[in-house]
């Protein structure tokens, strides 16, 4: 098997008690089937207070939390009293790994950061140059067949092509994002009709300067007269249907209806998030054959989180991780967006093209 891991992966350091915020609060943390077996075998005062702050819902073991929504094991100093008092690898695997995340996908399995950390969401958003990628065999089986093999390569090489497209920083990040959009109509017409010969056809197109020019003149046609201030009443409208707390409602209520200033966010930024989410949604198209709407997640992430930044004394950092924490990691919220993008108002690329602003 090969496993991927983004060039900044092995970077990442946990910056611990000068951390903003802490990654034990705020969501409920599951437990592992090797971690729970451990610690209903731990002995001693710490094995029974462990056992005495495990909660079960719907069949699955976590953490309990408390009033605050803190983890029952973080200390004053926000540090793991677990972690403390039985050293490392006696957390469950969610608290060891993250903020790392990972995918398989038969023979190939990527890692990556997720962004609802401070930390990692400050990493991504500054990262220099094209990315580029760390790589290594290990020897473990995994299951696939050679369909399957065949339309996950397909899959791959227009993934490359979508970050060519998000790293093109010779035209604006507005026109990246509305290429993009066409970019995953076309895909998903493809994969509709189960077509691999014009999903061939469309990598071959978005590589060729002559179609791209012809491209983008019409897009821009679309941009001079983009008008962003219906598509943002929906999307702020939007965030009343999906699961968050009291610090990310704060900041939305805050935000909705104030007037624009400018933006924290750089094109750089833009360019690194939008890179962020085809490395973490575009591939799972493959499973479930949903492209487009995982491309519609980037176009929904980028025109909240620029609002939110020309009208918001925050952070471009705090923006970007409180965004992961409230949405990505919340799969209720990610469900209802994608059903939300399902719709007709959002299943046209050109409507959302004409929806494009940068503050």
């Amino acid at each position: 098997m090969l496993v991927r891991v983004p060039d900044y992966y092995s970077k990442f350091v946990c910056s611990g008690t000068d951390c903003p915020d802490t990654c034990c609060r705020g969501w409920l943390i599951e437990i592992d089937s090797d971690s729970y077996e451990r610690f209903m075998r731990l002995e001693g005062s710490i094995g029974e207070e462990i056992r005495r702050n495990i909660v079960i819902r719907d069949g699955i073991p976590y953490i309990a939390t408390n009033e605050d929504g803190h983890c029952s094991f973080l200390n004053k100093d926000r540090l793991c009293d677990l972690y403390i008092k039985l050293g490392p690898g006696s957390q469950c695997a969610l608290c060891d790994n993250f903020p790392r995340i990972g995918e398989e996908y038969g023979s190939l399995r990527e890692l990556g950061l997720s962004a609802a950390c401070p930390e990692a969401a400050g990493m991504i958003l500054n990262h220099t140059g094209k990315i580029s990628y760390e790589e290594w065999e290990i020897d473990e089986d995994y299951q696939t067949d050679t369909a399957s093999l065949a339309s996950f390569d397909i899959m791959l090489r227009l993934r490359e092509v979508a970050i060519l497209i998000a790293e093109n920083s010779a035209i604006g990040v507005n026109k990246r994002l509305a290429l993009l959009l066409v970019f995953a109509s076309q895909i998903q017409n493809g994969m509709d009709s189960n077509d691999a010969d014009e999903l061939e056809n469309i990598i071959i197109r978005f590589t060729d300067n002559t179609y791209m020019d012809r491209l983008l003149t019409n897009i821009e046609k679309d941009l001079k007269v983009s008008d962003s201030a219906e598509i943002m009443e929906e999307i702020y409208h939007s965030m009343e249907k999906l699961c968050i707390n009291k610090d990310w409602a704060e900041c939305i209520n805050e935000a909705y209806g104030m007037e624009a200033g400018k933006s924290d966010f750089t094109e750089l930024n833009y360019e690194n998030m939008m890179v962020y989410f085809l490395l973490r949604y575009f591939l799972k198209a493959h499973s479930d054959g949903d492209v487009y709407s995982k491309t519609v997640l980037i176009f929904y992430s980028l025109l909240l989180l620029n609002d939110m930044s020309a009208k918001l004394k925050r952070s471009r950092e705090y923006l970007f991780y409180m965004f992961s924490r409230e949405i990505e990691h919340c799969e209720e919220n990610m469900e209802l967006l994608f059903d939300m993008f399902y719709g007709n108002d959002w299943n046209n690329p050109q409507k959302l093209i004409k929806s494009i602003y940068f503050y």
